[in-house]
């Protein structure tokens, strides 16, 4: 008989064991959420992936907002090129092309191809989508 109340007993051990792991499932997610709410993510320009993700009521504010504004404005500092020309831009290139060549990171012919992007570039306004 001891076979038949071990039988008789495990709905209601699985049924606690459920209400446990249940409860301890829902917390989680229910803390999970919250960590993801509200926040603020930088992401990278080009991938759209995120790189920088904050929360904005920790460590407060008024931090956080600080901390931003420095951010952008470091950002912008180091940006140039918005108001420079195109042929301006190509010379720039050119110069950074000539650095990465003399580093011998680049090849001389990855030089010559990669500066013939550049300035092919910069000549087109229109870009062919679909070729002939």
């Amino acid at each position: 008989m001891s076979v038949t109340n071990d039988y008789e007993n495990i709905g209601a051990k699985a049924l606690a064991g459920l209400l446990v792991f249940g409860t301890f499932t829902f917390i989680s997610l229910v803390k999970l959420q919250g960590a993801y709410k509200n926040l603020l993510i930088f992401s990278d320009k080009r991938t759209n992936e995120g790189v920088v993700f904050l929360s904005p009521n920790r460590p407060s504010k008024e931090v956080v907002r600080t901390f931003v504004d420095r951010l952008e404005e470091r950002i912008k500092s180091i940006e140039y090129g918005k108001n420079l020309s195109s042929s301006e831009m190509t010379v720039i290139y050119e110069k950074h092309l000539e650095f990465l060549r003399s580093q011998e990171v680049i090849s001389e012919k990855e030089f010559e191809d990669l500066l013939n992007r550049v300035k092919t570039k910069s000549e087109k306004k229109v870009v062919t989508l679909v070729s002939k």
